[in-house]
């Protein structure tokens, strides 16, 4: 896939400003189990895996988006050893997208 159609817009993957192609898998069920404690319900979550060509090398990965977002949309910004990014608060959606890289493999 090329291009993700969201509520507030596209995003897509670039490694080095070269867009990629990706496949989505739908982890919503997992995270609502997850969730099922709080009094929210989780719309949906997907995962974006990279489909890199062979012996394809890269210096830096990207999730862009075609919203044009502002400093005030952002509500938080979250790191550790495993994980990078933000949550966004977009039309009253909360919106969060980030890097996973368990094993030393990087994961959208």
């Amino acid at each position: 896939m090329e291009k993700l159609m969201l509520p507030f817009g596209k995003v897509w993957l670039e490694a080095d400003d070269q867009q990629i192609a990706f496949k989505i898998v739908n982890q919503t069920a997992i995270a609502n189990k997850f969730a099922h404690d709080f009094d929210t319900r989780i719309e949906a979550v997907y995962q974006l895996d990279p489909i890199f060509p062979p012996k394809f090398t890269y210096h830096r990965l990207q999730l862009k988006t075609d919203y044009e977002l502002e400093n005030n949309d952002l509500y938080d910004y979250e790191i550790d050893e495993y994980y990078t990014g933000n949550t966004y608060l977009i039309g009253g959606m909360a919106v969060c997208g980030g890097v996973f890289h368990p094993n030393n493999r990087w994961e959208i």
